[in-house]
């Protein structure tokens, strides 16, 4: 058995074509070549040996009297009919086998044509077995019609070969899943913007928001909430330990929060060119999920600090509500821009 590699169906040893998507064997083309020529002369063989009889009047079909002066005789056979039965089969089998290998020498140059070019070639036709026609009153006459075939060949002839013009330049088609994810997505980081304007510590003197962090290191450094909680880091007695752990643990705390919030802020201004793919095509995807994990993870990073200086309760519903914004930011963005695989075979048919 035969496996055809654009349909991947069995098919018999003896197909020059898969007979379910007409798809050509290049692999057999020598052997179903050499196959043709040995039954081509196989053929003249046979003729050759059959000994032609000589007509004799004994021989020859008696012929009714004409009695009209003005019809036509009756043309009289010189070769037997079985002889002529076997020329007409001969010559059947010589313009099949002509317009087998026409139509494979076709098929290669159209799928040699369109690999220079660099276009996907039209797909194959499904093949018809031509079968020459044969009338048993023609014979009689001694006229023989040439053998007709089906418009396999014809079609498969004088169909065009595709040329790629401008395949490079094709714009990717807008897609409506990524309409939507962009503008989740820039929704979700409207959100984490905005809670950065709210307070995130509720505790009684130490109520800052995020946007104090920017006041304590390029303003007013004294008296703000802010500043008020960077002194309760360096002065809380929850880190347990020896001295060198007490103070890297501290100094971790004090530094994360003073300059942590600042790269939150910084990642959340680098996320707004997710507005670029609003209209559906892919814009920077990678950056826009970099940005949204780095902002996701730098949140998590203060929600640590937090929850180790001041406890969980002190931290309030807008900082979570931000930094959750960020994590289902990101899980939007992992399912943004999937590209579709090929179809199976592709690459067989056309060495792609």
């Amino acid at each position: 058995m035969k496996i055809c590699k654009n349909c991947g169906r069995e098919t018999e040893d003896d197909k020059v074509r898969c007979p379910y998507c007409g798809d050509l064997f290049q692999e057999d083309m020598d052997k179903v070549l050499s196959q043709m020529k040995s039954n081509l002369n196989a053929y003249k063989g046979e003729i050759a040996a059959q000994p032609v009889q000589p007509m004799t009047a004994q021989s020859m079909p008696a012929q009714p009297v004409q009695t009209a002066p003005m019809q036509a005789a009756q043309p009289v056979q010189a070769v037997p009919a079985q002889a002529q039965r076997q020329e007409f089969e001969l010559l059947a089998e010589v313009a099949q086998l002509k317009g087998e290998l026409r139509a494979l020498h076709n098929e290669v140059d159209r799928m040699h044509a369109a690999g220079r070019a660099g276009a996907q070639p039209a797909a194959p036709q499904p093949y018809i077995q031509p079968a020459p026609v044969y009338t048993q009153p023609a014979a009689q006459a001694g006229v023989y019609p040439p053998p007709s075939y089906g418009p396999a060949y014809a079609a498969q002839s004088a169909a065009p070969v595709p040329v790629a013009s401008g395949a490079g330049k094709a714009k990717k088609a807008r897609s409506k899943k990524r309409i939507f994810l962009s503008i989740v997505s820039v929704l979700l980081l409207g959100l984490s913007i905005g809670m950065f304007f709210m307070p995130w510590i509720k505790t009684e003197g130490m109520a800052f928001k995020g946007f104090d962090a920017f006041g304590y290191l390029f303003g007013e450094k004294e008296g703000t909430p802010f500043a008020a909680f960077l002194a309760y880091i360096q002065a809380a007695e929850v880190f347990k330990g020896s001295e060198f752990i007490v103070n890297a643990c501290r100094n971790i705390c004090y530094y994360g929060a003073m300059y942590g919030i600042i790269a939150y802020a910084a990642f959340l201004v680098l996320s707004i060119f997710l507005l670029l793919s609003l209209g559906g095509r892919i814009s920077l995807k990678g950056w826009h999920r970099f940005t949204a994990w780095m902002s996701f993870l730098i949140a998590l990073a203060l929600f640590g600090i937090f929850c180790w200086v001041s406890g969980f309760s002190a931290i309030t519903i807008w900082f979570l509500v931000g930094a959750g914004a960020n994590f289902v930011r990101c899980l939007f963005l992992a399912f943004y821009g999937i590209k579709k695989t090929a179809p199976e075979g592709y690459g067989y048919i056309y060495g792609r």
